[in-house]
């Protein structure tokens, strides 16, 4: 539970309709706190999953990056070659066979990094929108309970004791920021795992970019010498 309800009752007085009113819409508001902490929670671990999977294709990025320097060193040589009119066949293994091996890792990558595109947006998704349902909620809820001790505040009627009810109702508020203050600062770690994703994607557009001029390279020594070295473009569908 989110805390424990701890008010006192009138012992000459019966227990009313309005004492239950007002007990349930409290409870009410202590049930919302749960369901934001909880939601929280949820939302903590899914994006800590977001920020180890976002390290993981850091580093699996670098490789693909050493492999395409590795490319572009060979398809230079081999340009130089050709203006040389030397022989180009151990150049043009070589970058067979490394090419082969970069086209795997590049387009894994790219796989990789749709599925990742697709879990940081439903998440962001889902925690727009359930934060903003439970705290719409939320403040509907405080604002039923102020309206309603307006109206039960002169109510000599009532079973439950006013200054013991506002006594627990000031802890009540006191946890309440509290959640807040702790919620602000995983907020702050959401909204940076979301920017760090910002950053790989506009690693990655750079590297594809590169990516396909290279393969404009490759198009040209293949008109140069018949030789198509399996260059595979990267595609968004």
């Amino acid at each position: 539970s989110f805390r424990t309800i701890i008010v006192d009752c009138h012992p000459q007085k019966q227990w009313t309709p309005r004492d239950e009113k007002l007990l349930n819409l409290y409870r009410q508001l202590h049930d919302i706190q749960i369901a934001i902490s909880e939601l929280y929670a949820t939302l903590n671990k899914d994006y800590h999953a977001l920020q180890r999977e976002m390290e993981k294709m850091h580093t699996e990025l670098k490789q693909v990056k050493l492999k395409f320097a590795s490319l572009s060193r060979l398809a230079d040589r081999i340009a130089e070659l050709l203006q040389l009119k030397l022989d180009t066949r151990e150049p043009f293994e070589a970058l067979q066979l490394e090419l082969k091996s970069a086209n795997t890792a590049i387009h894994e990558f790219h796989h990789r990094l749709a599925t990742l595109t697709g879990d940081v947006q439903e998440t962001n998704q889902r925690r727009e929108d359930l934060i903003t349902d439970l705290e719409t909620e939320e403040e509907i809820l405080f604002e039923q309970l102020s309206q309603l001790k307006i109206t039960y505040g002169y109510d000599d009627n009532l079973c439950i004791d006013y200054s013991s009810f506002d006594a627990d109702e000031a802890q009540f508020l006191d946890k309440v920021n509290y959640k807040n203050r702790d919620q602000e600062a995983q907020l702050f770690f959401f909204d940076s795992t979301t920017e760090n994703f910002c950053k790989l994607q506009l690693e990655t557009e750079i590297l594809y970019a590169q990516w396909q001029e290279f393969g404009k390279r490759l198009h040209l020594i293949k008109i140069f010498t018949g030789r198509d070295f399996g260059f595979l473009p990267i595609s968004n569908n």
